[in-house]
């Protein structure tokens, strides 16, 4: 159910609402890690100083550099007092069937049982490496949102507007949830000798296929996933993007399930 957060009731009434169950968790908007902001503040004012002092005995070069130090100071802490002011508003609420979200003025509530996940992890290489972690979910009101988050490759948060924290302990708390709501009907399903479909790949209990190739499973060597693409290793190979895959999780548990049964 989809909400303006103004207007909407407390997520513990909005879980209750939609049958939730019980609270697991709290996550709240990513906030700029500013050790100690007096700090920042002094280094502004002593670099302003001075490229004053230096500009006044004609250390232009010296000046211009004490100056661009000043205003990148001052620009880091306006970024920093924007995106906490933002993300203020930014909050996910994790419960035993479900979760409640504000995100850019709304609420949203999901029931794991009912909604439909896709995932996309972005790994960012360079002098500062970061990973981005994008959650699009539909909502009661078949609504599809994105929770992101984003971390250093030590876990710790990198705020921006709009990201939640911790991305790291949500993220697989959610594909957790989904997993318990979706695995014991996904199973009975093939048990009956139903087919799955997950985007364009499908399962049976017998096969696996895409559009082009189907595959027994005895035939299939192993599952893996590199660059953010899922492999069944057979001749010819299955392959899809994580990312194009609804209910990821859902999927791969089956799909080495069935494989793993199939060896034995």
């Amino acid at each position: 159910m989809t909400e303006q957060a103004s207007g909407a009731r407390s997520f513990t009434e909005a879980a209750t609402r939609a049958g939730l169950g019980a609270p697991q968790a709290v996550h709240l908007g990513a906030q700029p890690e500013t050790a100690n902001p007096g700090c920042l503040i002094a280094g502004v004012v002593v670099f302003g100083a001075a490229a004053v002092a230096l500009f006044a005995v004609g250390a232009g070069v010296w000046g211009l550099i004490a100056a661009t130090l000043a205003l990148l100071g001052l620009a880091g802490r306006r970024l920093d007092r924007s995106t906490s002011k933002r993300n203020q508003g930014v909050r996910l609420e994790l419960y035993e069937h479900g979760l409640v979200a504000a995100l850019g003025g709304r609420v949203h509530t999901v029931r794991y049982a009912s909604t439909e996940l896709t995932t996309r992890t972005t790994h960012h290489t360079g002098i500062a490496s970061y990973v981005v972690f994008e959650y699009t979910l539909t909502d009661l009101d078949g609504r599809k949102f994105v929770l992101r988050g984003r971390s250093d490759d030590s876990g710790a948060d990198v705020a921006e507007r709009g990201r939640i924290g911790a991305p790291r302990v949500w993220g697989p708390s959610i594909q957790r949830g989904i997993a318990d709501a979706h695995l014991p009907g996904a199973a009975a399903a093939l048990s009956a000798g139903g087919r799955l479909r997950f985007g364009g790949l499908w399962l049976t209990a017998r096969e696996a296929g895409s559009a082009k190739t189907t595959v027994k499973w005895p035939e299939i060597e192993k599952i893996t996933i590199r660059d953010g693409v899922v492999e069944l290793a057979s001749r010819p190979p299955i392959r899809a993007a994580v990312s194009a895959i609804p209910n990821f999780v859902v999927f791969q548990t089956l799909a080495e399930h069935l494989r793993q049964q199939a060896k034995s």
